[in-house]
């Protein structure tokens, strides 16, 4: 294949990973430009919340937002093996800090 042919096609072709013969994971092309504008994504999260009618305190959502940080932290932990008895093992480390 000519070097020239090379960046055009990797523009139009999506390749599959799989694991055993099943799919896991998908490579395809970047697109060039979004789907939707900022703006567009604002206005559908706002037409979401209230279809579904949710009106929520800044101190409710603040609060809902920690509780996910606070699982997050948890299923980190158990993934590094992290125990009082082993503070070495930071879960710290699994959520990309260092």
């Amino acid at each position: 294949m000519s070097g020239s042919m090379k960046p055009k096609l990797i523009y139009h072709i999506q390749i599959t990973i799989t694991k055993h013969g099943t799919p896991c994971a998908m490579l395809v092309p970047i697109e060039k430009e979004p789907k939707m504008s900022v703006q567009e994504a604002i206005e559908g999260i706002k037409a979401l919340r209230k279809r579904l009618n949710l009106n929520l305190s800044q101190r409710e959502i603040k609060k809902m937002i920690e509780k996910g940080r606070d699982r997050k932290l948890l299923a980190a932990a158990k993934l590094s093996g992290w125990t009082a008895t082993n503070p070495e093992r930071r879960p710290s480390r699994y959520l990309g800090f260092p």
